[in-house]
């Protein structure tokens, strides 16, 4: 049994004889004194007796209490001294864990409230195991208290712990935890591209297969129960170092000129060099990465440095020009023209012209 504002009888008691209150330890006392007072002046026992029966009689009035059990509270007349003694005459039975106010010891006096509160199963649920607990607390959060439960930062409980405790409630907590984990991963390798000009365009060919490295990671995790609401990288460390994949990949053209308007494309063999020293075909221009300026021009197989000179069939004019690009790539085109070297033979604005080339 548990109480509120409890005090020791003897307080009490001084507290009342200070201020005036009538109480059988006052009685006693007082009859103690005037026993000795009427010795002397010749009153014999039996007066006093007499005096103190009367003077019980007088306290032994009964006193008005209110008596509240679980909020619902009712009228009591007693002659009882103690709230114990109060509770006991109206057949209040206290279980340890009951809350009683004013504390059992206290005395009772007229118009005094005692308040019980009887405690009720809770059951406090955590992580899947049950814990039920007997309390008279007013609050969730109070119970806990009571039966030793602690809510750390980050626990959830799934009632309000400012909610009332009300008699067979279940109470669900769901504790967080934070661990330290190690994890190793894979760590992926880089790709690297290299140009090969000796190499037909189209073609890749793997210089150095890659190998995926190794990566040690810690990491804190939070947890909700058994569900990871959070995860912070602590440490990592390369316990193998990733080695990147090489490959080069073709950029020389090698496509064979036409023979002429008309004939079909057939190609070489490669490095060599087409039969005659002249071929007549469709002249286009073009600029493109430094290429296309001055007096030079892109063919399909011509080395790199061949000078030619190039001739408008429907003017006549002239350009001499040096091959430094591949191209065209068109259908029915032989030579691909700088800008500045169209210009010599043809109006940019054509196009296209027909030429005969020669080398």
């Amino acid at each position: 049994m548990r109480h509120v504002g409890a005090t020791s009888e003897s307080s009490v008691v001084t507290s009342a004889e200070r201020n005036g209150i009538v109480t059988p330890r006052s009685v006693r006392k007082h009859a103690q004194k005037l026993k000795r007072r009427m010795g002397r002046i010749g009153f014999t026992t039996p007066w006093v007796f007499v005096f103190i029966y009367l003077m019980m009689g007088w306290v032994g009035a009964k006193s008005a209490v209110t008596l509240v059990i679980d909020g619902h509270s009712r009228q009591k007349e007693t002659t009882a001294e103690t709230v114990r003694e109060f509770l006991s005459r109206n057949r209040v039975r206290l279980r340890k864990e009951d809350l009683v106010s004013p504390a059992p010891s206290s005395l009772i006096e007229s118009g005094a409230k005692v308040v019980v509160r009887r405690a009720v199963p809770v059951t406090v649920r955590i992580e899947g195991q049950d814990k039920k607990i007997l309390t008279a607390a007013r609050t969730v959060s109070e119970a806990l208290s009571f039966g030793g439960i602690r809510i750390e930062p980050g626990d959830r409980a799934d009632t309000p712990l400012s909610s009332a405790v009300t008699s067979g409630m279940i109470v669900s907590i769901t504790k967080q935890t934070v661990k330290e984990e190690t994890v190793s991963q894979s760590a992926p390798f880089k790709v690297i591209k290299q140009r090969d000009d000796t190499l037909e365009l189209g073609k890749i060919v793997v210089e150095r297969q890659g190998r995926p490295g190794l990566v040690e990671r810690i990491f804190r995790v939070t947890y909700l129960g058994s569900q990871e609401i959070a995860r912070e990288l602590k440490m990592e460390a390369v316990r193998v170092r990733p080695l990147a994949k090489v490959i080069r990949f073709g950029t020389m053209r090698t496509i064979i000129p036409m023979r002429g308007q008309g004939e079909s494309e057939r190609p070489l063999p490669e490095g060599s060099q087409p039969p005659s020293q002249s071929q007549d075909g469709v002249a286009s221009y073009y600029t493109l990465h430094g290429k296309g300026v001055g007096m030079t021009a892109a063919h399909r197989s011509l080395p790199f440095g061949t000078k030619v000179r190039v001739t408008n069939l429907t003017s006549s004019k002239q350009v001499e020009v040096v091959i430094n690009d591949r191209g065209p790539f068109r259908q029915g085109r032989i030579i691909d023209l700088a800008t500045d070297a169209f210009r010599a033979i043809a109006s940019t604005s054509q196009g296209v012209c027909r030429v005969r080339i020669e080398w």
